[in-house]
């Protein structure tokens, strides 16, 4: 196959293990459809800077489509296209989530804060955000805000914001206790859409992946959109394939097959991968 294709892949749930890293078999599998000229994007609601950090592992060039769509570049920080959420669709949300039972994570240019509405206690990752007042946040440059729930009650809240908002911000479940929410007309759909006609690609030639329904309009965009087996149901219809679950590495499965890849042996590296991973964790 000579032809050069476009692969996108999202990254939690989709290509990434439990763990959050890539895993030995994925990165064999990427390193050679770069070494073939394929283009490489990652597309995620993770902002760009946690998105780069992970494609170093790949170490191959891979552009980044971060927030969902609204923050388009490259893993230098390098933006080629933005869309920033309002600043009064920002100040009514802020007002409508004071007492939503959620942490409420905004997401700027350069860094993330926790917003001191709602419950800040139910933030679910490692790294802290500073705590400030809606009052202080600025404005200028908000790319994603983002709702850790405290059940699996995201569907439900999804609807009733976007009942809410409207045509005013783009609403969706990135899983099943977290909402994002983007500048309205933002989807990693459409990012693929502005990737490819600013750098003159192809949407004919082009695969992606995804598990979550903010994951829908790209796998609708592109020629192949492909599901994870552990996939968020309602996002099966969305796509045209399926592959195995992340846990055993689908997307490197699906992409070694299509393209026919030289010398991968996805049972083997899979177990060296876990045998690595189990040096790793007894030292």
């Amino acid at each position: 196959m000579t032809q050069s294709w476009l692969i996108s892949t999202d990254l939690d749930g989709t290509l990434l293990q439990h763990d959050g890293r890539v895993s030995l078999v994925s990165q064999r599998v990427f390193a050679q459809l770069h070494q073939r000229g394929h283009q490489i994007v990652l597309a995620s609601g993770r902002p760009w800077d946690e998105m780069a950090s992970i494609a170093a592992t790949l170490h191959i060039p891979c552009s980044v489509i971060a927030c969902n769509g609204a923050w388009i570049g490259d893993t230098s920080g390098k933006a080629l296209i933005e869309h920033v959420i309002h600043k009064d669709v920002v100040v009514e949300m802020t007002q409508l989530l004071e007492n939503v039972q959620a942490a409420v994570i905004v997401t700027l240019e350069n860094e993330r804060v926790l917003l001191d509405i709602g419950r800040p206690s139910l933030r679910r990752k490692s790294i802290v955000e500073p705590l400030v007042q809606p009052t202080d946040l600025q404005m200028d440059k908000i790319f994603k805000i983002t709702l850790a729930l405290d059940d699996d009650n995201a569907e439900e809240m999804t609807d009733i914001l976007t009942s809410r908002f409207g045509d005013s911000a783009a609403v969706v479940r990135s899983d099943p206790r977290t909402i994002d929410i983007n500048a309205a007309g933002t989807s990693k759909g459409r990012g693929i859409q502005e990737f490819t006609q600013l750098m003159g690609i192809s949407l004919e030639h082009s695969i992606a992946f995804g598990n979550e329904m903010n994951d829908a309009a790209m796998l609708e965009t592109v020629s192949i959109g492909v599901a994870v087996a552990n996939a968020n149901p309602n996002l099966f219809p969305f796509a045209k394939k399926r592959t195995l679950s992340s846990a055993d590495h689908g997307v490197a499965v699906w992409l070694s097959e299509f393209f026919e890849l030289d010398g991968i042996d996805i049972p083997a590296l899979a177990v060296d991968a876990q045998q690595a991973a189990g040096q790793k964790g007894g030292v």
